[in-house]
């Protein structure tokens, strides 16, 4: 790789120090307590982004996954994470599977815990080989791999900062994978929320990833080596103060290699 390739990839590196992902970047459980998050997510679709980011029709498709994030506080400063797909259901053109996601364990880092929050998050995880054939037509020009066997770990530097009543979160890193199907790829992601009267809690947020090498296959399910812009929303309703329920949206606003539908999710959120 030349230098001029690898100034573009550190210059991104440094524009995501401004961007974040995960719902509790840089915020840390105070020792004993934590949050649980059980929901299911769902798009269905006739369109696609192919390798090179172009729109293109392809056959139905559906996907629908159960998913379960959470965090508990081993100390203030150090908090367990987990984020698991432990079911998916995918189907395309006629053809259908059972499949299992990532299964990915973490810990995180308080560095600052002031008004403006930073931490460092480090995963490890993996996606057993359950569903990961090609839903797609030997002669198809595309795949439908609706997960991808193999083992990741991360490293994630995130930023937090609160301003009563709403909130910025932010966060940028980098994922490693064991599987050849997949480079090493850079994310991040950008939150501001807010709350609301009765219990109402919004936000919006935009998720980035980049894999260091080129996308050249397409595979319309997103799942290995695709580039992406996502755009969603939020909403939450805490109708207990420990339980609420949940609803989202997300888009890509481009990607290469991904399934061109609107993904909805519904769960149920629980302080511990």
């Amino acid at each position: 790789m030349n230098n001029k390739r690898w100034a573009c990839y550190f210059a991104t590196i440094l524009s995501l120090a401004c961007i974040g992902a995960p719902a509790e970047a840089g915020w840390t459980q105070p020792e004993g307590e934590g949050y649980l998050k059980l929901w299911g997510h769902f798009l269905t679709g006739s369109k696609a982004f192919d390798a090179s980011g172009a729109i293109i029709d392809v056959e139905s498709y559906a996907i629908g996954s159960a998913n379960i994030y959470g965090e508990l506080g081993i100390t203030d400063a150090w908090t367990a994470v987990a984020q698991l797909r432990p079911y998916g259901r995918a189907s395309y053109g006629g053809r259908s599977t059972n499949f299992v996601g990532p299964l990915e364990l973490g810990i995180r880092r308080a560095l600052l815990t002031d008004a403006l929050r930073l931490a460092v998050e480090a995963r490890y995880g993996f996606a057993p080989p359950i569903g990961d054939g090609n839903l797609a037509g030997a002669d198809e020009a595309v795949r439908f791999q609706p997960t991808v066997s193999t083992q990741m770990g991360s490293a994630e530097l995130q930023m937090g900062y609160g301003f009563s009543p709403a909130w910025v979160r932010t966060s940028a890193g980098a994922r490693w994978y064991s599987s050849d199907q997949i480079d090493l790829a850079i994310f991040g992601g950008f939150q501001v929320g807010v709350s609301l009267p009765h219990g109402f809690v919004a936000d919006v947020h935009f998720l980035l990833n980049r894999p260091i090498g080129e996308v050249t296959v397409t595979n319309v399910a997103g799942a290995g080596q695709s580039s992406y812009l996502g755009i969603g929303a939020a909403v939450s309703w805490w109708f207990l103060p420990r339980w609420g329920v949940t609803l989202g949206a997300d888009s890509a606003a481009f990607a290469r290699s991904n399934a061109g539908a609107l993904v909805v999710g519904l769960g149920i959120e629980h302080r511990i």
